[in-house]
């Protein structure tokens, strides 16, 4: 009587007959370094691969290791910093066949933005430069530089936005406010309100182009925990991207090899599991 009754609802609902079963371990996701839970998820059988054209920096190694790795085509354009502190596309956009990707994702560095923004002050472009800033109206011009050289960026890419699904990725909001913990959190003195402003200003400018979106990154990393994966205890918090090793050209020249950061930092597998929260978000 039961079988009978279960076969009748399963078919009502229309339910897939294979299901796949799937089982996921995260361990210590939390910031407070308490061990994680499993958890499962019960998901239709599928074999549909995606073409995504990832467009971005280093910081979307863990997302597009985990496209790769589940069989998806992807093509990686990185979005370099020089010296001076601009962008450029390696290899060059002209030179890429971007156009048969089904969607893309856009990952903006935010050091380049923060130095772009130090121009008018500075003379030349520093991404460190925000402690210097001494008065609010220092702050409301600082913000204004760098969403215009966000929009001006925009502008330039156009021809990605045609109408293909695209989402940019959010800049990481520093993990706190390092000016001190009393200090004002709704201000732009804050670095981590700046950051969260930042975003709000380039969801409107993107918006304007049509099938394109914000997808914030900082809703995944709040949830999986930032403790061991955000970068900004060990670097400049502009650089804002996850910790992992990286490797330059002197320091094979060094007496004495320098140590890896996830040797330093027990990162724990963290970027495998925000690549794969990321991706399953797009």
């Amino acid at each position: 009587m039961i079988k009978k009754l279960s076969r009748k609802i399963k078919k009502i609902i229309n339910l897939p007959n294979e299901v796949k079963y799937q089982h996921y371990k995260l361990d210590r996701v939390s910031s407070n370094g308490l061990k994680g839970f499993p958890f499962h998820r019960l998901e239709p059988e599928t074999e549909q691969k995606l073409h995504v054209a990832f467009f971005g920096p280093c910081a979307l190694l863990p997302i597009i290791n985990y496209a790769t790795n589940h069989g998806h085509d992807v093509i990686h354009v990185t979005m370099g910093v020089d010296e001076s502190r601009q962008i450029h596309f390696s290899p060059p956009l002209s030179e890429v066949n971007h156009e048969k990707a089904e969607v893309n994702v856009i990952g903006l560095p935010l050091r380049s933005v923060m130095a772009a923004g130090a121009l008018p002050f500075d003379g030349f472009e520093n991404e460190v430069f925000w402690p210097r800033l001494k008065t609010e109206e220092d702050h409301e011009n600082y913000l204004k530089y760098c969403v215009d050289y966000i929009s001006e960026f925009v502008t330039s890419i156009s021809d990605l936005l045609d109408g293909k699904p695209t989402f940019f990725l959010s800049f990481w909001e520093p993990r706190q406010n390092f000016m001190g913990s009393l200090f004002p959190r709704f201000d732009l003195s804050n670095p981590q309100y700046f950051v969260t402003r930042l975003n709000a200003e380039m969801e409107r400018i993107i918006r304007t182009y049509p099938n394109t979106f914000l997808l914030d990154v900082n809703d995944v990393l709040n949830s999986m925990g930032r403790f061991r994966i955000q970068d900004d205890y060990a670097r400049e918090l502009s650089h804002a991207s996850n910790i992992f090793d990286t490797t330059f050209e002197d320091d094979g020249r060094r007496i004495r090899n320098s140590t890896p950061v996830s040797h330093i930092y027990d990162v724990d597998g963290q970027p495998d599991v925000y690549g794969h929260c990321v991706f399953r978000a797009c």
